[in-house]
Parts: C-alpha cells; sequence; structure tokens
C-alpha cells in the first residue's frame, strides 16, 4: 500500500504503522533500555504532515531498519518542529552496544541548513562521563538528492560499518580522552 496523499497531506501506511506497533510490542522496556525508550515514542507519525522530504526513501529506510531489528524514528522529540527541519534515525542494540543510522540536515551557530544534509553511523555505550563512542560520516553536507540517490549504497556500508563495531573500538569522548 502506498501512502496517499491529499492536498500536500501525508497519511501513514499500514506497514509504517506495523512496524511502529511491531517495535512497541516485542521491544522489553526495562528502565534504562535505550531501545525501549525510543520505542515508547512516536516512531511513525499518525496525524496527517506536510509532504516529507524522505518521501522517496522512507520505505526502503523502513525495510533497513526490519532486517537489523531495530526502531525507525522520525524526527527529533521537541526539536524538528521549533527549529524547522526533518530526520530519521534508525537505532537498535547489538551485543550491548547502541546502534544508529542518523540522516539530518548541517547544523550551524546560525540555525539549521537544511540545503545541506550528513548521513552518518554511530555506536556507543555508556552515557556522561562514561560514554565510549565511535562514528563514521558517509555523507556530509550534500544536497538531499544526492543522499537519496545513493541511500542504498549509504544504507549498505552503514549497517556493514555498525556491525562490524566491537567495544574495543569504542573510544572516550574527545573531550573526555584526558581523564
Amino acid at each position: 500500500m502506498r501512502k496517499r496523499h491529499l492536498v500536500g497531506l501525508s497519511f501513514p501506511t499500514s506497514y509504517e504503522v506495523s512496524a511502529g506497533l511491531l517495535a512497541r510490542a516485542f521491544l522489553p522496556r526495562k528502565e534504562g533500555n535505550y531501545l525501549a525508550q525510543i520505542a515508547t515514542r512516536q516512531s511513525t507519525s499518525y496525524f496527517p504532515t506536510l509532504m516529507s522530504v524522505f518521501a522517496q526513501i522512507e520505505s526502503r529506510l523502513l525495510q533497513c531498519a526490519a532486517a537489523q531489528q531495530a526502531v525507525l524514528t522520525q524526527n527529533r522529540e521537541g526539536m524538528s518542529v521549533r527549529f524547522g527541519f526533518e530526520e530519521r534515525r534508525i537505532d537498535w542494540q547489538q551485543d550491548g552496544i547502541n546502534r544508529a543510522i542518523i540522516i539530518q540536515p548541517d547544523f550551524l551557530a546560525t540555525g539549521v541548513d537544511t540545503t545541506k544534509w550528513n548521513f552518518r553511523a554511530v555506536a556507543w555505550q555508556g552515557s556522561g562521563h562514561k560514554k565510549r563512542t565511535a562514528g563514521h560520516d558517509f555523507a556530509t553536507s550534500l544536497a538531499f538528492e544526492v543522499i537519496e540517490g545513493r541511500i542504498e549504497s549509504l544504507l549498505a556500508e552503514a549497517c556493514a560499518y555498525l556491525q562490524a563495531i566491537r567495544a574495543s573500538d569504542l573510544q572516550p569522548l574527545p573531550y573526555m580522552r584526558g581523564q
């Protein structure tokens, strides 16, 4: 089933709603469980929204999330609407490591530049001063159409990178390395 569009409004497909409900139903809800926290947030839009810049790649992102047994989230809670940008994240845990693929616009000191986009893969363990991370930018400051055109290869590369990450690959945050 395809998204139905009506005068610039977009309604979720049954597949998108099912993906969100499945994520909520099957992820454990232990306190401190990162994926459970994400799954309890709205991972798909149940209300009409303006046409998304992600419309052409949304189904591919959902497929990738399903393959990783991950959660696909749309937009950052409280931030995206306030600052006028969209983003997508695919989050999952594997071997005790949090992993994410993030597609978001450039963040500048003067605001958000939605003409330039980034495709990034990150992995981390811990939080605060004990947080250890690894990450790689697969696309930086590119027009969204470029990322859209390369989405298959970007997702494949990011998944392979994140699958290969081990705890020994994670490093303290740069500002914490001397401590």
